[in-house]
């Protein structure tokens, strides 16, 4: 190699090399922009609270729920082994732990993902607006009112739940039968957007049987247009645990105040124990403001001339284009319904063919 092709060399390998480094240097540049944007969303996000990976979206950073029978916190049901100390009776299979949605909730949220992922509820502290103990509702009277102590099922990774035998603490709940209590609610003020009105509840052991006897509830709230009421019936799923059992979507087009009624309703075979009655805000974590703000296909200009194309009156069309265009289509026609025929006859012949064949006359 000569001392001229060694130099050239040189400096190829030397631009070279200043360039990767220039875009090594780049792009540290774009990490760290990046990284500073991430951590300014994020500490405007957690000012006050701790969020999940996401923000707000992805809900905020929730403690386990608390057990009662010595089981690890989130595993209700997974009792300690006495014989075996530091072992449980039944094991957690993995399975990801519940929540506590909020304080002085005694709601279970368990899902059938919990075995492959973490899981959450939609409603938490995060949404919750309001919360009524159904006890302090008005229409309540004092002789609906009742201690229940709910049981403590363990539930594996199967599915299939198991009573271990326990019970927590017994907390107030009122005995709703069809048509009484009438549970009246005010809702207070709420601004526009989306709700959830959910009852929190439990049916005793007593009134269980594998394929559910119906309990309906009717839920009247003033959400019309112009404040008239509209009235909601839904059928219940229903455990001896405290699950939400219901929840009502309503919306508010305008700021104003809500009023709600609940009551079981006719056609009810089972009492229903209610222990508190929440408000959420369905959109809870969303970002509430207008995201598309400019048209992105075509520009108004396209759009008023598309318009005017369309509402032209039609150009009249000659005799001679007419029957061009009567003749093409019948063309058309014709060969499409010769190719049909066709198909159909070949679809037959494998039909008799593999009918001889069935029938072991194979020609």
């Amino acid at each position: 190699m000569t001392a001229l092709s060694r130099s050239r060399l040189g400096t190829t390998v030397g631009k070279t090399l200043n360039m990767k480094t220039r875009v090594q240097n780049s792009l540290r540049l774009l990490c760290l922009a990046a990284l500073t944007l991430i951590g300014a969303q994020a500490a405007s996000w957690c000012g006050e609270a701790e969020y999940e990976i996401g923000g707000p979206l992805a809900g905020l950073k929730l403690p386990l729920y608390p057990t009662q029978a010595g089981e690890p916190p989130g595993h209700p049901g997974c009792l300690p082994n006495p014989d075996k100390p530091g072992e449980l009776l039944y094991a957690k299979d993995g399975q990801f732990p519940e929540l506590y949605l909020y304080e002085g909730s005694v709601e279970h949220y368990r899902h059938y993902m919990f075995k492959y992922m973490p899981c959450r509820s939609m409603f938490d502290r995060q949404s919750l607006l309001r919360n009524w103990p159904a006890k302090d509702l008005p229409g309540v009277q004092a002789a609906q009112i009742e201690q229940y102590a709910e049981p403590v099922f363990y539930v594996s990774r199967g599915g299939s739940g198991k009573d271990t035998g326990k019970r927590n603490k017994p907390v107030p709940v009122v005995r709703c039968k069809p048509g009484a209590p009438v549970l009246d609610i005010d809702l207070g003020e709420l601004g526009p957007g989306l709700y959830a009105l959910r009852v929190i509840g439990a049916v005793e052991h007593a009134g269980l049987e594998r394929h559910r006897k119906p309990l309906y509830l009717k839920a009247t709230i003033n959400d019309g247009p112009k404040g008239e009421e509209n009235s909601y019936r839904l059928r219940l799923g229903y455990v001896e645990e405290f699950y939400s059992v219901c929840e009502v979507y309503f919306h508010a087009g305008e700021a104003r105040r809500f009023k709600a009624r609940a009551q079981v309703d006719a056609g009810s075979a089972v009492d229903l124990l209610v222990h508190n009655i929440d408000l959420h805000d369905a959109l809870a974590g969303t970002v509430r403001q207008p995201i598309k703000k400019k048209m992105n296909l075509l520009t108004p200009e396209e759009f008023a001339q598309l318009r005017r194309a369309a509402s032209a009156p039609p150009k009249p069309e000659t005799p001679e284009a007419r029957r061009a265009r009567d003749e093409r289509a019948a063309r058309h026609d014709l060969r499409h319904g010769r190719r049909r025929r066709q198909e159909q006859l070949a679809e037959l012949r494998r039909r008799r063919q593999s009918e001889r064949r069935d029938r072991g006359g194979v020609r």
